[in-house]
């Protein structure tokens, strides 16, 4: 019988077995303990955006923070870009986009074609098939607009980096200001092609996936003449987007195979096995790198039973294997040593209880 949301909210404070009771250290397990059910929740009086996180679940847009207390609500029907510090609705139809805050107060609406992207507090605005990318400011104002000259398949961008891939080869980096201050053409492949870039969270490290037959992997560090190749890998055969992904110590990058996802361990030693192979249970859908302290958390497809597994950073030990049920996207979030997780408008708050 389906297990539906009602069964598991009710389980969240009767018993511990949602969260499957595997050991960690003495007597630790990973417990919900708290639950907001999205379309009856009633948000808080006092507002703070300076503690917030933002999720989209199941046609809602929320706004909370690290307490669990639920900040702002709004049931939203068009395409939907957010942030911690605001977001934008748009339609890929027309270029009326409306830049909001977490409260709701209109910022601005930003005449701009694309797609709107926040990496932190920065909004851009990516045009794939014109190959152009506009930076804006937290008032809606434009900073900058910049052209590749080609289709734009690949996009990334921290406080200091902006990195795009384009589909004849080319990683462009530009610096905080739309100025470019580097580039690199990874050829050798068939069909060439960025398929994926990622910047590390200091800068330090760039990765991609680059061509087509054959596909590969491929890490830049940075150093004083700007970014070197340092490694340089056959893998998977993956004709899309491929999503990268670093832990917040630099130690791995993640990124996505046939079936699998693939854990290259960051060492400049060569006795380290740089390079291991993690089964799915199923068809990958979200991968959350320091869902926790030293883990990642990854959630997968497997028939209609949705599983989320937490596993060591390395991969190597298996902290926590939870079936579920869901017709919508699984929300995670990080938040230290918990995590907030999102079934079918309901989000919960997991943590560790001794």
């Amino acid at each position: 019988m389906k297990r539906t949301i009602d069964g598991l909210i009710l389980l969240l404070f009767v018993i511990h077995f949602l969260f499957l009771p595997i050991r960690l250290g003495k007597e630790r397990y990973f417990v919900a303990v708290q639950a907001i059910a999205l379309p009856s929740a009633q948000v808080s009086d006092t507002f703070d955006e300076e503690r917030l996180s933002s999720f989209a679940l199941s046609g809602y847009l929320g706004y909370i923070d690290s307490e669990f207390a639920l900040r702002s609500k709004f049931l939203v029907e068009d395409r939907l870009a957010h942030s911690a510090d605001g977001y934008v609705l748009y339609s890929q139809s027309n270029t009326d986009n409306r830049y909001y805050r977490p409260d709701g107060t209109l910022i601005a609406s930003i005449a701009q074609a694309g797609v709107p992207l926040f990496f932190g507090e920065d909004l851009y605005f990516v045009n794939n098939i014109t190959g152009e990318v506009s930076r804006y400011d937290a008032h809606g104002a434009l900073l900058w607009h910049y052209e590749v000259g080609a289709f734009i398949s690949s996009f990334d961008a921290n406080e200091n980096l902006i990195a795009i891939g384009d589909i004849v080869g080319n990683i462009t980096l530009l610096d905080r200001d739309g100025q470019r201050i580097d580039q690199h053409q990874i050829v050798g492949s068939e069909y060439l092609g960025i398929y994926g870039v990622k910047i590390s969270p200091s800068g330090q490290y760039i990765a991609t996936i680059a061509g087509i037959n054959q596909q590969r992997f491929i890490l830049f560090r940075k150093g004083i003449n700007g970014y070197t190749r340092i490694v340089h890998r056959p893998t998977d055969e993956i004709r899309r987007g491929v999503p990268l992904f670093f832990d917040k110590a630099e130690k791995f990058v993640y990124y996505e195979g046939e079936n699998k996802l693939f854990i290259f361990q960051i060492s400049d030693s060569k006795r380290v096995e740089q390079l291991k192979e993690f089964v799915l249970a199923g068809s990958l859908e979200l991968f959350v790198p320091d869902i926790v302290a030293n883990m990642f958390g990854v959630v997968s497809m497997v028939g209609q039973e949705k599983r989320l597994q937490l596993y060591s950073a390395d991969g190597e030990y298996l902290f926590a294997d939870i079936p579920f049920e869901s017709e919508d996207r699984t929300v995670l979030l990080a938040q230290g040593d918990k995590f907030f997780m999102g079934i079918d408008g309901v989000m919960m708050e997991v943590t560790w209880q001794k």
